[in-house]
C-alpha cells in the first residue's frame, strides 16, 4: 500500500504602508500600499498600489522652490515599530517625471529592515530644476510610475572549520 501525503503551505501576504511628506515640514500623508506575497520562504509577488495616483503640481513646485527634500516613510502594518525613512532632493523627483525605484530590505521573517529610494532620472533630463518651467495643471496628469524590488537575506554556504594538521611556525604564538 502506497500512501501519498501532500503538504502544502498556504500563501500569506504582508502589507506595508508608504507615506510621503509633500509639504516639506514633516507631516506625512498616505501614498501607497506595498504587498508582499510569500509561501514559506519563497517570495511569490511584490506589488505596489499608488493611492496618490493623480497629483497636483503645486506641492512639487513648492518643494523645488524651497530646495527641500521629498521624504518617504514605510511602515510595516503588522509591526508599527518597524519603520524606514528615506529622502531625496525634490528636484530629482521632478527631473525624473515621477519615475522611481523603491527597494525594500526585509529579514527572513518579512520584518522591515530598511528601504532604498531612487528617482529614475533620464540622462537627457535638464541638469537642474531651475532651467525647467514650473509644472501646471494644464499639463498631462502627474502620477507616480513605481518599480519595486525586494531584498531578502540568503543563507551562505557553510564553511567547515578545518584545523591545520601541523603546528604554526615558531614565534607566531
Amino acid at each position: 500500500m502506497l500512501l501519498w501525503i501532500e503538504t502544502s503551505q498556504a500563501a500569506s501576504s504582508r502589507t506595508y504602508t508608504l507615506y510621503h511628506d509633500i509639504s516639506g515640514n514633516g507631516s506625512f500623508t498616505k501614498r501607497s500600499t506595498v504587498t508582499l506575497a510569500t509561501r514559506g520562504k519563497e517570495v511569490l509577488e511584490t506589488s505596489i498600489e499608488n493611492l496618490a495616483a493623480i497629483l497636483e503640481p503645486d506641492w512639487i513646485n513648492s518643494l523645488v522652490d524651497k530646495r527641500a527634500f521629498y521624504t518617504l516613510k514605510l511602515i510595516d502594518d503588522s509591526q508599527d515599530s518597524a519603520v524606514a525613512i528615506t529622502s531625496v532632493p525634490a528636484c530629482s523627483l521632478r527631473r525624473a517625471h515621477f519615475r522611481e525605484a523603491l527597494e525594500i530590505m526585509v529579514d527572513s521573517t518579512g520584518t522591515l529592515m530598511s528601504m532604498g529610494y531612487m528617482p529614475i532620472v533620464s540622462p537627457l533630463a535638464p541638469v537642474d530644476c531651475f532651467s525647467m518651467s514650473p509644472l501646471t495643471s494644464d499639463e498631462t496628469t502627474l502620477e507616480f510610475k513605481s518599480r519595486i524590488s525586494l531584498e531578502r537575506p540568503l543563507q551562505a554556504i557553510p564553511v567547515p572549520l578545518v584545523f591545520p594538521s601541523q603546528k604554526p611556525p615558531p614565534g607566531t604564538l
